[in-house]
């Protein structure tokens, strides 16, 4: 009976040292893990700001007419930036339309038929947009 208490005496005691031990290990990988991402994060902010000073170098050297568009562009295409500015624009289009209605029908029914929202533009440049008719007035 006396083997059996010291046996597993030793026994608990192994495994506590085991426990400890896993512990230990279990605290060291999370710490590592944590300096990992540690630095990864300051990587990515220093190539974020890296890529921001030479993005404002490109832009200011292109302004100054110090760098050639294709070296420009071919910065912006290694670096992962555009050399573009997108801005919105409002502009109000007004048409003055000379024409013949007939007797019986409707000048602003005959507008209604013209399609004033169609418009050709250079989609390269364009992202988005939109038109509509706010009002039509007819002088008689």
């Amino acid at each position: 009976m006396q083997h059996t208490t010291e046996y597993l005496e030793r026994s608990n005691e192994t495994m506590l040292e085991l426990i400890e031990k896993k512990d230990e290990l279990i605290n060291r990988l999370q710490q590592e893990v944590t300096d990992q991402s540690r630095r990864v994060t300051n990587m990515r902010l220093e190539r974020g700001n890296l890529i921001g000073e030479i993005k404002s170098y490109v832009i200011e050297s292109l302004g100054n007419d110090e760098m050639s568009d294709t070296v420009a562009e071919t910065l912006a295409q290694i670096c992962d930036f555009e050399l573009t500015t997108e801005v919105t624009a409002t502009v109000r289009v007004e048409y003055e339309i000379q024409m013949q209605v007939p007797i019986g029908e409707d000048a602003e029914s005959m507008l209604q038929d013209i399609d004033f929202e169609t418009v050709s533009y250079n989609s390269d440049y364009i992202s988005w947009f939109n038109a509509e008719v706010g009002s039509i007035s007819i002088e008689r």
